[in-house]
């Protein structure tokens, strides 16, 4: 497996309230941010997976979409 590339970037208090409970959604019953009780859907993993690597896999799915439509200009 090829080596993978370490970014390293700053996201806002919200958003990572946010990210730690969609990686961890199997202790968050309620939404971080606003106290709302939410039912976990396809959004949120049910396994505890660490937020950080997460984080990665969203962003490296957002690069490629955004690369891709970039591609059909």
């Amino acid at each position: 497996m090829p080596q993978r590339t370490q970014i390293n970037c700053r996201i806002s208090p919200e958003t990572y309230r946010k990210l730690q409970a969609l990686a961890n959604g199997y202790k968050h019953k309620e939404c971080p941010t606003c106290g709302k009780p939410w039912e976990l859907n396809n959004n949120i993993i049910t396994d505890p997976i660490p937020h950080s690597v997460y984080a990665g896999q969203l962003l490296e799915k957002a690069i490629m979409s955004a690369y891709d439509e970039a591609q059909k200009k």
